[in-house]
């Protein structure tokens, strides 16, 4: 079921937060691009998405929720880009019609995505960022 219109955030839930956050180096004072990856929140929820999409299931969020960033931090094309992907999976041209079926959608891919995140690059030893240039490697392969 949609959630209701008009909210402003694209939302996590609270138990993997810090892992989105953790992924951005703007969220650490004393961070590098070496532990963190990513610039900023929105690249890792997008790659989250993108892990959520490539996996084909969609984890609906559980318990609290907080939000991780704004929708408007989006860009048209990305904001186009997770209407065409709730179009493909909801099989309802309707669903552009409503920005929060969109953002549900997007949140439920990728809190499977994190999932995947934590499992490839947290886990283990090694440098975050080495470890997501080795995923997306592994990835062009297939």
């Amino acid at each position: 079921m949609p959630k209701e219109k008009g909210l402003d955030r694209l939302f996590v839930e609270e138990k993997v937060v810090d892992w989105f956050r953790n992924l951005t180096y703007q969220s650490t004072k004393n961070a590098s691009i070496y532990s963190q990856p990513f610039k900023e929140s929105k690249d890792a929820f997008l790659w989250a998405v993108s892990l959520g999409v490539k996996s084909g299931a969609r984890r609906p969020l559980e318990g609290p929720r907080e939000g991780l960033l704004l929708w408007t931090y989006l860009s048209d094309e990305e904001k186009r880009i997770l209407a065409m992907l709730a179009i493909a999976e909801t099989g309802d041209l309707k669903v552009i019609s409503d920005e929060g079926w969109i953002q549900e959608i997007a949140e439920e891919f990728a809190n499977e995505g994190i999932r995947t995140i934590k499992r490839e690059i947290w886990e283990g030893s090694g440098d975050p960022l080495w470890k997501l240039v080795d995923m997306i490697r592994s990835e062009q392969g297939n």
